[in-house]
C-alpha cells in the first residue's frame, strides 16, 4: 500500500477497512487491560488514576474527530448515487445496459436491490459476461431475456475460434422506436464487421454473447452502453452508438445523428449535479473521473448546435455546463480542458 504511486487511479483505503476493524479489537483490548491495571492500584489514588486514564482515552478519539471530520465527512457526498440515478434516468423502459467496471456497475445494482429503482432495466457487466454464473443469474431473473442458450453452452462460455466475419442483423423500419426523425431511412439490416480480437484467431466470450443478444433481441428492448466503457472494449460496435447523456444507445445506422432534444432533456432537466459546484465539498479523484463523462455529453450537445450554426445556443449550453461542472472543482485532464476551451468556436474564428 505504501508503494502506491501518487495519483494512482484507484483509491486503496477501502480495501483496508477489514484490517482497521480487526485492529480496533486490539485497541479495545489494550484499553481494557490498562484500565484493569490502574484499577488494581491500591489506596486513595485509585479513582483519580482511573478517571485520568479514562479521560485520556476519551480525549484521543475526540481529538481525531475534530482534526479529521472535514476530510472524511460524506454527508454531502452524493456523487455515486447521483451517477447511478443519472444513468437510469437516461434509459427508456425495459432497457438493457452494458457496463464496463465496478464503479459503473455496483451503484446501479445497489439502487435496484436496496431502493427498488428501475427493476425493468437489466444491468450487464461486460467482464462478468465471461463467467457462466453471472449469465445463469441474469437468465434466472428474467426468463424472457433475449438469449436462448442451453445449459451446456452457458457452462462453456470462453474465448471462441473466430474468423473475420460480418454479421447481418435485420432491422425494423420504424424510426420512431429509435427516436429518429420520421423521414429517416433505415437500412434493411445492421451489418457488424467483427474481426478476431485475440491473436487474430479468437473472440472473447462476452463478444460472442453480445452478438447473440443483438441478433435475438430483434430490437424489442433498447440496448445501451455506459459512457464509462472504453470504445476499445467493443470497437466493432462503437460507430453505431448514439450519445444520450452518460449512456449510449445502439442504433441500426452508422454514426447516428445526435437527438438534440433528447440529449438536452437528459442533461438539463433530468440529471442531478449535487456537489460538483460546491468548493466546500471534497471531490475524490474517482468521483472526478466519473464526472468527466458529463463534460463529453455536454460537448456533443454543444457541438451539434455549433455545426448547425446556432452559436448563441452553443454558448448557452457551454455556460450552463461550466456552472454545473466548474473545471476548478472537477479538474479535467488536458484533452477535456482543450475541448471545453474550443467549444463554440467556429472555423472562421
Amino acid at each position: 500500500y505504501l508503494n502506491v504511486p501518487a495519483g494512482f487511479f484507484r483509491s486503496m483505503d477501502r480495501h483496508y477497512l477489514p484490517s482497521f476493524v480487526i485492529f480496533s479489537i486490539w485497541i479495545a483490548y489494550g484499553i481494557g487491560s490498562i484500565l484493569l491495571s490502574v484499577w488494581n492500584i491500591r489506596g486513595r489514588h485509585r479513582w483519580f488514576a482511573v478517571g485520568l486514564v479514562g479521560l485520556l482515552f476519551i480525549v484521543m478519539p475526540i481529538n481525531q474527530l475534530v482534526r479529521n471530520l472535514r476530510y472524511v465527512d460524506g454527508s454531502d457526498n452524493h456523487f455515486t448515487c447521483d451517477f447511478a440515478k443519472n444513468v437510469f434516468s437516461t434509459l427508456p423502459a425495459n432497457a438493457i445496459i452494458f457496463t464496463g467496471g465496478d464503479n459503473d456497475t455496483w451503484p446501479l445494482l445497489y439502487l435496484q436491490a436496496a431502493e427498488g429503482m428501475r427493476p425493468d432495466v437489466t444491468v450487464l457487466n461486460i467482464n462478468l459476461l465471461n463467467t457462466p454464473w453471472f449469465l445463469e443469474q441474469i437468465i434466472s431473473k428474467d426468463p424472457k431475456f433475449p438469449l436462448a442458450l442451453t445449459e451446456e453452452e452457458i457452462s462453456q462460455i470462453a474465448p471462441k475460434p473466430w474468423r473475420d466475419t460480418t454479421i447481418a442483423v435485420p432491422t425494423r423500419n420504424d424510426p420512431e422506436i429509435f427516436q429518429l426523425p420520421e423521414d429517416t431511412v433505415l437500412p434493411d439490416s445492421l451489418y457488424l464487421h467483427v474481426p478476431p480480437s485475440i491473436a487474430g484467431k479468437y473472440i472473447l466470450g462476452h463478444e460472442w454473447l453480445l452478438i447473440q443478444m443483438i441478433s435475438q433481441n430483434q430490437w424489442e428492448r433498447p440496448i445501451y452502453f455506459a459512457s464509462t466503457m472504453s470504445p476499445g472494449v467493443i470497437p466493432w460496435l462503437h460507430q453505431y452508438l448514439r450519445v444520450e447523456g452518460i449512456a449510449q444507445r445502439l442504433i441500426p445506422i452508422e454514426s447516428p445523428p445526435i437527438n438534440k432534444e433528447l440529449l438536452r432533456r437528459n442533461l438539463l432537466e433530468k440529471y442531478i449535479y449535487r456537489g460538483y459546484a460546491n468548493p466546500a465539498i471534497r471531490i475524490d479523484q474517482l468521483s472526478r473521473y466519473m464526472g468527466w463523462n458529463l463534460y463529453a455529453a455536454f460537448g456533443f450537445l454543444a457541438k451539434a448546435e455549433e455545426e448547425e450554426g446556432n452559436n448563441a445556443t452553443c454558448e448557452e449550453i457551454k455556460k450552463e455546463m461550466l456552472e454545473l461542472l466548474p473545471p476548478d472543482c472537477l479538474k479535467p485532464p488536458p484533452p477535456l480542458q482543450k475541448m471545453i476551451v474550443n467549444l463554440c468556436k467556429t472555423t472562421d474564428n
